[in-house]
Order: structure tokens, then C-alpha cells, then sequence
């Protein structure tokens, strides 16, 4: 991974995202969290979130988004849409921010063993 190309830091936030949310729903496999079948809704949830995980946890724009993902710039506006409208619920919001915190330290995380950087708690 090129840490000065922008596409490849991108790139790895949407790996970061789509591992915290996948953490979050567990019973759904990552497969289907990157390409939800249409039966299942609460995959297409799931990969809403980890897209809009990428604006709210990253600060990544939805035409960027839309670019890495291979979608149009519609879909990820719905898709940040359905998370916000989702996030007036007191139980969702504290589950949300807590998927954008694991995609966070997820990312942090690496980032430093990529560069071989060894973290404090590791070290201990």
C-alpha cells in the first residue's frame, strides 16, 4: 500500500468500515455486506452503514465514495440518508458510533502495523 496515494488510504477506510460493521452485525457474512442479495435487508443496511461510515468516520466525500465503490453518487446520497433517518433512534445512534470508532482504531491500527509501528498496549 502507497501511504501518500489517497486512493489507497481510501480504499483501506472502506476495508475498515466494512470490517467494524461487520463486527457489529455478525451474522451476516462480509461477502454480503459488500454486495447484499436482495432478500436480505438488513446486508443492504449494513453496507449503508459502512458507506456512510466512510463520510461520518473519515470525512471522505459521497463523490468520492461513489467512486471507489463503483456507484452512482445517488445511491450513496440514499444510503447516508437511510443512516441518518435511522440515527434519530437512541439505540442505533449508540450502535452507529460505536461501528465508527471500530472503523477508526481499525484503520489506526493498520496503518501502524503496516508501517511497523508498535503500539503501546502491544508493547506492554
Amino acid at each position: 500500500m502507497n501511504y501518500h496515494s489517497l486512493d489507497d488510504r481510501q480504499r483501506l477506510m472502506l476495508t475498515c468500515c466494512y470490517q467494524a460493521v461487520r463486527l457489529h452485525f455478525s451474522h451476516i457474512a462480509i461477502r454480503d455486506i459488500i454486495d447484499p442479495p436482495r432478500e436480505m435487508l438488513d446486508a443492504a443496511l449494513a453496507r449503508q452503514c459502512a458507506l456512510a461510515l466512510m463520510r461520518d468516520a473519515f470525512n471522505v466525500p459521497a463523490r468520492r465514495v461513489a467512486i471507489i465503490v463503483d456507484r452512482n453518487r445517488g445511491r450513496i446520497k440514499f444510503a447516508n440518508w437511510t443512516v441518518n433517518t435511522r440515527r434519530e433512534c437512541p439505540v442505533f445512534e449508540r450502535a452507529y458510533l460505536s461501528m465508527a470508532r471500530r472503523a477508526r482504531d481499525i484503520f489506526l491500527r493498520a496503518v501502524r502495523s503496516r508501517m511497523g509501528i508498535e503500539l503501546e498496549e502491544d508493547a506492554a
